[in-house]
């Protein structure tokens, strides 16, 4: 049992070194540490050992917004009262399962405490004590904050009870079961990995060449020849953070180009492109980047643009415009643009 624990110890800790930062851009799983001090609660422990340190290890794999699960890997150690008596220590192998408010914007949209995340969880597994191997459980409550609005870090207090139970042998060793109480705080890292690299805008549309006129056989005054001239028109709509909604403003952009078509014979086609700042998920901010262009798409069409001819894209916050390290780039980069190609018909004298 000593080498099981030995060998599987290894591999929660490279499970954790090594595959977490390839799977962490994805915020499906992240690592838990949480160091705390262990006060032991029963006899005759409590009067051989005084209080000791604790740590867990948790590679935690998240089953959608609200649970999580994962191997544990513990170590405890109780400093000895009695002349005599080595240090106790306990090394456990175990799995959990926690509950705790969700850490995406989508699900808790808030910042700093407003964010905290309340959690409760369970382990159960095996346990090495001295010379035996035992069966243990222990269930925790705590907290956690983000430290940053990337998310990447959470951290809060914990308070975690353990009842390591008695073994089968008994042989001159007191198996008693032995209860912990550990308070700490519990670090959450992994929840924001490197970001995609921006794609690159699309490219614009070839120019229309208007064609040729043709050629008009010679008259004592001259025909009136008509002449298709291709014009372009763009316009850049702003919303609120984390919002699709038109407001005012935007209100009056959008009646301005409306105007624009409306005086012209003709148009072809208009582009709406969607974009949001960096906070957030990517897949959320491509969610409401969509949802932009689709407000602006819809308004043109409730006044009466052809839907054919409207064509809304999102592209997230993979197309900035301005430094979203800053909240004045970041309000710059939560936009609407579209582009309207359209041709007007003039004579030329």
């Amino acid at each position: 049992m000593r080498n099981f624990l030995k060998v599987a110890s290894a591999a929660v800790v490279c499970f954790g070194l090594f595959v977490l930062p390839t799977l962490a851009q994805a915020q499906e799983l992240t690592l838990r540490v949480e160091p705390g001090v262990a006060i032991p609660l029963t006899d005759p422990q409590a009067q051989r050992f005084g209080v000791g340190a604790a740590i867990a290890v948790k590679p935690e794999l998240s089953l959608g917004s609200y649970l999580s699960v994962g191997p544990a890997l513990s170590y405890m150690a109780l400093p000895s009262n009695v002349s005599g008596v080595d240090t106790g220590t306990a090394l456990g192998l175990s799995g959990f399962a926690r509950l705790k408010r969700p850490h995406d914007y989508q699900h808790n949209p808030g910042t700093g405490f407003k964010a905290v995340s309340p959690w409760i969880d369970g382990d159960a597994g095996y346990v090495r004590t001295d010379p035996l191997d035992r069966f243990f459980w222990s269930a925790a409550v705590g907290a956690s904050v983000p430290t940053s609005d990337s998310r990447w870090l959470w951290v809060g207090p914990f308070v975690r009870f353990t009842d390591v139970h008695e073994a089968y042998d008994k042989t001159n060793t007191n198996t008693n079961n032995a209860k912990t109480l550990i308070a700490g705080l519990s670090f959450e890292l992994g929840a924001a990995g490197k970001r995609p690299a921006p794609a690159a805008p699309p490219s614009e549309p070839p120019p229309v060449v208007p064609p040729a006129p043709e050629p008009t056989p010679p008259v004592e005054k001259p025909p009136v020849v008509l002449q298709d001239v291709s014009v372009e028109a763009r316009a850049v709509v702003q919303f609120a953070w984390d919002s699709p909604v038109l407001d005012s403003t935007a209100d009056a952009v959008l009646n301005e180009v409306l105007t624009k078509l409306t005086s012209s014979k003709s148009f072809k086609a208009i582009k709406v492109e969607g974009h949001a700042s960096s906070e957030g998920q990517v897949k959320h901010n491509d969610v409401l980047a969509q949802n932009r262009a689709q407000a602006v798409a819809d308004f043109l069409v409730s006044h009466g643009v052809p839907r054919d001819k409207v064509v809304a894209v999102g592209f997230g916050s993979r197309v900035p415009v301005a430094d979203n390290k800053t909240e004045a780039g970041r309000v710059a980069n939560r936009r609407s643009e579209f582009v309207v190609n359209f041709v007007v018909v003039k004579e030329v004298k």
